[in-house]
């Protein structure tokens, strides 16, 4: 099974975002994004950037996984541009903003479904992962929850890399998201061992 492949098999799996049933987005039209979202994910992360030293894979469970949580749950909206944050400064699936590693031009082409803005916001996911990863963790440090965990601390705050920093409901975030992220990575393992035809079997 392809990255792609086994990212959509994974991300099919995870629970959507609450609608309201009158205007919920049709399950095969979700399907359709997700399927949009894996493939961005993949081509993008194929070469991961330079700095990062854990990995295509570990680079693609990254971006996906900060998707799902920065970008409530692959909402179609947040995906659209619809819906941005902090005041309009955030937006893609990865609620990035504009700074000295995103030019406003990046920004602005990451916003849509299709797949040229998805894979500009998978880009740039991965740019600001591997910069937090750089700052936060020395370069003999080795995959885990976490220290991956440090590199969502970064991500969310711009400056701290504490793997045990809260969000403001008191819940360990960093800590939590760093293990969904461990979980992810090693089922992308699993499944990339798996042969495509069997992967309807695992949903």
């Amino acid at each position: 099974m392809t990255l792609s492949e086994a990212l959509l098999t994974i991300l099919l799996r995870l629970p959507g975002p609450w609608e309201p049933a009158a205007t919920a987005e049709p399950p095969e039209l979700r399907q359709e994004r997700l399927a949009v979202i894996a493939e961005a994910i993949a081509l993008e992360t194929e070469q991961p950037p330079p700095a990062w030293r854990w990995g295509a894979r570990r680079l693609a469970a990254g971006v996906a996984r900060t998707w799902f949580d920065e970008g409530a749950r692959f909402h179609r909206e947040v995906h659209s541009g619809a819906r941005t944050a902090d005041r309009g400064k955030s937006a893609c699936l990865g609620m990035v903003q504009t700074s000295r590693l995103v030019s406003p031009d990046e920004w602005f082409n990451a916003v849509g479904t299709d797949l040229e803005a998805t894979r500009m916001c998978a880009r740039i996911t991965a740019r600001y992962l591997t910069a937090h990863a750089c700052r936060c963790l020395g370069p003999a440090v080795k995959p885990s929850a976490w220290a991956f965990a440090s590199v969502v601390s970064g991500y969310g705050s711009g400056w701290n890399c504490d793997p045990l920093m809260r969000h403001k409901d008191g819940r360990l975030f960093a800590l939590e998201r760093g293990r969904a992220w461990w979980k992810l990575n090693q089922d992308l393992y699993w499944l990339m061992q798996t042969k495509p035809r069997s992967a309807l079997a695992l949903l």
